[in-house]
């Protein structure tokens, strides 16, 4: 079983005024010391701001910390965005 040990999105005030709501799909590897690599978009319907919103997730991902294991694994995850004002 994996364990998500720290993630973190970046925030924009801007972008949530322009798309208020979205979705990213994105696979990663993660290493057997717990830290995530090689990540790359699957899906993504965050139009007109897809290309903001994939480099975000993107960003973000590499910094997520798993704990440590004895192989190395792909994973991938869905990012749903929604903004309340």
């Amino acid at each position: 079983m994996l364990a998500l040990l720290h993630h973190e999105l970046v925030d924009d005030d801007k972008v949530s005024r322009i798309a208020p709501r979205g979705k990213v799909i994105v696979e990663f590897t993660i290493g057997i010391d717990g830290t995530v690599s090689d990540p790359s978009v699957v899906d993504s319907d965050t139009v007109p701001t897809k290309d903001w919103f994939n480099a975000r997730v993107l960003e973000s991902i590499v910094k997520w910390r798993y704990a440590a294991m004895v192989t190395s694994c792909r994973g991938s995850t869905t990012f749903n965005f929604t903004w309340k004002h």
